[in-house]
């Protein structure tokens, strides 16, 4: 479970860091104090705002995924995109997305 602390950048600054190594070196081979290190922050601040590890990948994972369902809800609105036309759509996000730097 996160808490809040209503630090104002801090959050978002933790999970753009974790997101970056988590793709660079892993979830598994990822530990608190490189992210800690990354963001410039001490181990306690991380904890801080998230109670473990995994309550920050649910944060990446949000954060990533955000847009794109987004995206996905736009373009199913009753009215909008055909079953065909929504794949493609769906298809050409994910391609943007996998060449994306992370």
């Amino acid at each position: 479970m996160e808490m809040d602390r209503g630090a104002s950048n801090t959050r978002p600054r933790i999970v753009a860091a974790a997101c970056r190594l988590f793709y660079k070196t892993g979830f598994m081979r990822t530990g608190s104090d490189a992210i800690a290190i990354a963001v410039g922050i001490a181990k306690r601040t991380l904890y801080q705002h998230f109670d473990g590890k995994s309550a920050l990948v649910d944060a990446v994972l949000a954060d990533q995924h955000a847009p794109m369902l987004a995206r996905i809800q736009d373009w199913a609105q009753p009215g909008g995109s055909g079953p065909a036309e929504l794949l493609t759509k769906l298809f050409a996000a994910c391609e943007q997305w996998a060449t994306q730097s992370h």
